[in-house]
């Protein structure tokens, strides 16, 4: 019996795997901005030693002056020396990182599942349906898809945490849950929020446990976190100060708004816009809207939020069946009333929180960490329902589970159809899709002729370092970089023969003229090729 059900295991973890890998340099069919920085920054460190700046291996990447954490962009390095700088290449330890997580998942609900008193049978398998739920979930095989640092940072976070809780008792595992925390500081920068309340829950939650035993393993897992830990606070402070700037206490709109309701509370009632309409009542208002956003239907099962890299057209993060089931198992928890319930009831109230505080919430990439918490729900959900349909006769119960097969493999299918068909042809315009045949084109025709590019505020120019590939030692020296925008990002203007300008600029040598349909053409240019790609015209390139 035992060897059957590892049979099924390996199997799901094998399907599982295989939707992450499958065709993975195609779908997602364009690269956005930050995966073509991750790869080319990890390519120019293998050719120099130096980031696209000229840093020497840095700790913070400046990149568009987002500083970007060096963790994935350390790790590409291998996968690009291996199969070249390649859009598998970026994100293939997303990939990886979404496979091993279905395997740590199954251990993590298995503790969880103990602890609320399932028996040893139940425990197996519904730890196994929580990894089929895992495996089959929108949002993370989207997010496991795209070279997203955020995703290997999930399952950093997923391995710290497991490790921490099977390590009260096999305490050298603590370590490990140590480093994987510690991991998690270098990979994604929201961990400097979530991480700390997080960590505060597991000590009061697990402290008398975990000190119980002071041991060398105890000892050195604090060594290690506090040597790492600190260190990370304190080289990759460039990263904490330019995040800042898309927090909603530093944005300048949202203060410029906060001034002038408050003129306007003033006028009618000065008493009134004291108590009520005062700077830390007004932002704890849009924290909490933030905070509650992270939780509506819209954005866990409709539409997925606004950021046109995060989403699929017409899909959710969930699916909408798993609402039910999310539900109950709420419901679930609320009953159980023990340490572990409380546990993961205080990790979905902590997840949202790092995207909270930020101009653009609720934000996929942000809180991550709840898809987890979530899928413990939707399994404590589903067995709800199996429990119940225990009690009634075996056809009533055969029907539920064929009825249940039945209701997620449509959405599944429905998932799949949005994914590989309808997306490719509704990529969103950021992510500058065919600009690699744009690129292709240019670099076969006249050599002498310079390329001029537009929308420079879509950082076409890392496209053209990563497609062509441009030589890192070129960009290092020779590159002009424009004056930081408002919100400190910055993009090449000039390096080697292209030119990234807004407008249509005179020009008066030979060239060639790179735009997306809907810019006006450029006087005394000719229409040379139209670039095509998912069946829309995407560039207009020109020549004088």
């Amino acid at each position: 019996m035992k060897s059957k059900f590892w049979i099924l295991f390996f199997l799901v973890i094998g399907i599982g795997s295989f939707i992450r890998f499958w065709d993975l340099g195609q779908h997602p069919p364009a690269l956005n901005r930050d995966e073509v920085a991750i790869g080319y920054n990890a390519y120019s460190l293998l050719q120099t030693g130096r980031d696209e700046w000229g840093e020497s291996w840095p700790l913070s990447f400046k990149s568009f002056g987002d500083y970007k954490m060096p963790g994935y962009i350390y790790a590409t390095m291998i996968p690009v020396a291996i199969w070249g700088l390649t859009e598998f290449s970026v994100r293939f330890w997303s990939a990886l990182a979404g496979s091993i997580a279905l395997i740590l998942i199954y251990f993590l609900t298995r503790w969880l599942f103990t602890q609320l008193n399932f028996s040893k049978r139940k425990v197996r398998t519904w730890s196994l349906v929580s990894v089929v739920i895992l495996a089959l979930n929108p949002w993370h095989i989207y997010f496991s898809r795209v070279g997203f640092e955020a995703n290997l940072n999930l399952t950093l976070f997923l391995l710290g945490l497991t490790s921490f809780l099977y390590g009260l008792k096999r305490r050298r595992l603590l370590v490990v849950s140590a480093l994987a925390f510690s991991a998690m500081l270098y990979t994604y920068s929201s961990s400097f929020i979530f991480l700390p309340f997080f960590g505060l829950t597991l000590l009061i939650m697990f402290g008398k446990q975990l000190f119980e035993k002071r041991d060398c393993w105890l000892s050195l897992a604090g060594v290690i976190f506090l040597i790492l830990g600190s260190y990370a606070l304190w080289s990759v402070w460039q990263v904490s100060a330019a995040k800042t700037n898309i927090t909603i206490f530093s944005d300048p709109g949202i203060l410029d708004s906060y001034h002038h309701l408050r003129a306007e509370m003033f006028a009618q009632s000065p008493l009134w816009a004291r108590a009520w309409f005062n700077r830390p009542f007004f932002y704890f208002r849009l924290f909490l809207q933030n905070y509650l956003s992270s939780f509506s239907p819209r954005f866990l099962f409709i539409s997925a939020g606004d950021h046109p890299w995060h989403q699929i057209s017409g899909m959710g993060h969930f699916y909408w069946l798993d609402g039910l089931f999310m539900v109950l198992g709420l419901g679930t928890l609320v009953l159980k009333r023990n340490r572990a319930s409380l546990f993961l009831l205080a990790w979905i109230l902590l997840a949202p929180l790092p995207s909270a505080i930020t101009i653009d919430a609720p934000h996929a990439t942000r809180m991550l960490q709840l898809i987890l918490a979530l899928v413990v729900l939707i399994s404590l959900g589903l067995q709800f329902i199996w429990q119940l349909s225990c009690k009634w006769a075996k056809p009533a119960q055969r029907l539920v589970l064929i009825s249940l097969v039945f209701m997620y493999g449509f959405q599944v299918l429905r998932f799949g159809y949005l994914y590989i068909v309808q997306y490719p042809k509704n990529l969103p315009r950021p992510m500058l899709p065919g600009i690699d045949q744009a690129i292709d084109w240019v670099e076969t025709q006249d050599s002498g002729r310079v390329v001029i590019f537009t929308n420079p505020l879509d950082f076409a120019y890392v496209y053209v370092a990563f497609y062509r590939p441009l030589d890192p030692v070129e960009v290092q020296k020779q590159a002009d970089w424009k004056p930081p925008d408002l919100a400190n990002l910055t993009a090449i203007e000039k390096v080697g023969r292209y030119r990234f300008w807004e407008g249509t600029p005179d020009i008066d040598q030979k060239a060639y003229y790179v735009l997306v349909p809907g810019i006006k053409s450029p006087g005394g240019f000719e229409l040379k090729e139209t670039i095509f790609a998912y069946g829309e015209p995407q560039w207009l390139i020109y020549a004088n």
